[in-house]
């Protein structure tokens, strides 16, 4: 089954940004968990960021995305230097 391109209403997130946000993602429902980080959040909203946090990809799993599929996550941040064309 291969990769559908993306649909026009994401087009202008760039790959980086998708890692990034991604990434962030899990930090604020790991964080979200944590009642030392959060105290005032209540229970259910505690029990469905956990639940988010039981399917979501882990960093391993993140990265190998990345680096099987750039044009949809990128570990590397864009720059206009380079026209986001990696450095070997």
């Amino acid at each position: 089954m291969g990769l559908r391109p993306l649909p026009k209403e994401n087009s202008m997130t760039l790959p980086d940004e998708r890692y990034r946000a991604l990434k962030q993602g899990k930090k604020l429902l790991e964080e979200l968990c944590d009642p030392g980080k959060t105290p005032r959040v209540p229970s259910l909203i505690r029990d469905k960021a956990r639940t988010a946090l039981r399917h979501f990809p882990n960093d391993n799993e993140l990265e190998r995305i990345a680096d099987n599929c750039p044009e949809y996550l990128d570990k590397e941040p864009f720059s206009l230097y380079t026209n986001g064309v990696h450095k070997q």
